[in-house]
């Protein structure tokens, strides 16, 4: 017998504080932008990712009621194809969260005054984070045909294997691994040509360098 073991608690839990914690910066970080009356497009964009976090938590919350956190054998066809419906629209949410916050990361590398040539990259960066967005959430919406074949089991429609949703999601995966490792390490190399003392230089990159992790 499968047990009915239910960990809806712990996704729960790790879910609010996260989102708390995002929240909780980005609100220190608005406060002073306004209070400096520098605000930018990078505030936008990561304001725009706080809201989509708080989407995506609602998302999570409902998925819970419909049984997230326990056991398929323990749902019915009514509670499994409603978490399926949340859950569907929760990776819409995250894959436009995850591009936010990396575009929000490139304007505001864009507001350190550097040479020509660092912005261009940065840039195109930008311009590559919206196209793959918008070509990976398109192809997840039109998974199936009709769309609601995507959590309605019951629906007669023709949609991808679950090997193709999960290519979908590894894309995503390694877009965001590379734009992460790229992200974090663009900061390390506007630093190393500013004038200060090579101690400092060194301490500071190992600090931004952590982003990497």
């Amino acid at each position: 017998m499968i047990s009915d073991e239910d960990r809806h608690g712990g996704i729960l839990a790790t879910c609010i504080t996260g989102t708390t914690l995002a929240v909780l910066v980005v609100a220190l970080r608005m406060s002073t932008r306004l209070f400096l009356r520098r605000l930018g497009w990078d505030d936008y964009t990561i304001l725009c990712a706080v809201i989509g976090h708080l989407v995506g938590l609602g998302m999570v919350a409902a998925e819970v009621h419909y049984g997230f956190g326990r056991h398929r054998y323990y749902l019915t066809e009514w509670q499994y194809s409603e978490f399926l419906k949340f859950s569907y629209g929760e990776w819409i949410q995250t894959f436009q969260t995850l591009m936010l916050t990396k575009v929000s990361i490139c304007f505001l590398l864009l507001r350190i005054p550097t040479e020509t040539y660092f912005l261009r990259p940065l840039q195109g960066s930008i311009i590559f984070l919206v196209v793959t967005n918008i070509i990976l959430t398109f192809v997840w919406v039109f998974q199936c045909n009709p769309i609601r074949g995507a959590w309605n089991k019951r629906t007669a429609a023709t949609c991808f294997t679950d090997a193709q949703l999960l290519r979908i999601i590894i894309s995503q995966a390694i877009i965001s691994i590379i734009s992460d490792i790229v992200l974090a390490l663009s900061p390390l190399i506007i630093l190393w040509k500013v004038q200060i003392e090579r101690r400092v230089k060194i301490g500071l990159s190992l600090l931004m360098g952590l982003g990497v992790l």
